[in-house]
Order: C-alpha cells, then sequence, then structure tokens
C-alpha cells in the first residue's frame, strides 16, 4: 500500500475458497487491485472527497486536496480501483458514516463504478457464500466519549511528508 509514509499494510486472505482483499490507508495502487484476482470481497480505505473533508474538518480546500490525494483514496478514485479489481462486492471504509459524508461520497464513487459496494464502519459483518455476500451491521453504544481538548498534533498530515521510495512511481494507478 501507498500511503504518506512507506510501511502502509493491506492483506489477502484466502479460506475454503472465498477470498478476501484489505486494504489500510492508501492511495490507488497496482499492488492492490492485483492482489483482487478472482476476489470475493474488497475491502478499500475511502477517505471523503477533498470538498467534503475541508468543510467538516475546518482545514482550507488546499490542504483537504493534499491530504485526500496525497495519502488517502477520494471515493471517484476508489470506484476506478472498483471496477479495475473485479471483485463481486466492494466495500468503501474510513469515512465518517454521516448524511454529510455518505451521500456525497456514493455519488462520486458511482460516477465510475456501478457494481455492488457497501460502507462499512466498526463491526460491519460479511458471510461470503458461494450464492451471495450478505452485510450485517452490529449495534453499539451511541454515546460515544468526548474527545477533550485542543490537538497537538505536529506530525503528518500537519507537517511535509517524506519523501517517498522510488517503487512508489510505478506502482501508482495514474489515471
Amino acid at each position: 500500500m501507498i500511503h504518506i509514509i512507506n510501511g502502509a499494510v493491506g492483506y489477502r486472505l484466502d479460506y475454503n475458497g472465498r477470498s478476501v482483499v484489505f486494504s489500510g490507508d492508501t492511495r490507488p495502487c497496482h499492488p492492490l487491485v492485483d492482489a483482487c484476482d478472482g476476489a470475493d470481497l474488497l475491502v478499500h480505505e475511502t477517505f471523503p472527497s477533498a470538498p467534503v473533508f475541508a468543510q467538516k474538518a475546518g482545514v482550507p480546500l488546499g490542504f483537504a486536496e493534499q491530504v485526500v490525494n496525497g495519502t488517502h483514496t477520494s471515493p471517484t478514485a476508489a470506484g476506478r480501483v472498483f471496477a479495475r479489481a473485479g471483485a463481486r462486492m466492494s466495500v468503501m471504509w474510513h469515512l465518517a458514516v454521516d448524511h454529510q459524508v455518505v451521500g456525497p461520497a456514493c455519488a462520486d464513487m458511482r460516477a465510475q463504478y456501478d457494481g455492488p459496494v457497501t460502507i462499512a464502519q466498526d463491526l460491519t459483518t460479511f458471510d461470503i457464500s458461494v450464492e451471495a455476500i450478505v452485510t450485517r451491521q452490529a449495534i453499539i453504544d451511541p454515546a460515544a466519549w468526548p474527545v477533550l481538548g485542543p490537538t497537538t498534533i505536529t506530525g503528518p498530515p500537519m507537517s511535509p511528508p517524506p519523501e517517498p521510495p522510488a517503487w512508489w512511481a510505478g506502482a501508482l494507478l495514474s489515471d
């Protein structure tokens, strides 16, 4: 996987004739698409589009574009990856699941891909069989713990990223 720093991971699990490909944080890349050959389920990191992220996070659009396009996968790019990967079902994860994010993310993704897709969040479950892939959502406590105090984050993405390794140039999807 290709992220802001070298070391992001993705993996493919094959068991009993079924397969799942999961990406950690990543930009669209050939190694992930290649891992999906014959996969049943692709769970792909998808970040909100830059305009939505800028509005939700209260950051300038230029900064949001740098974060989304330089370290993650936009919904539009995820749709392109889904179309290339050819998994039986594709899944967007890493999105804030709210009305301001989900609608635009689905619309952007659907402009590139019209196959089976869903959005995952914590405790989303997939039952994979030869006949179907069924998605279920567990119910969790709706009262999340508050985040207290201002952030003091100074590392990525707040600072310039390090120079990427040379192998990224040939692995990134360029369209």
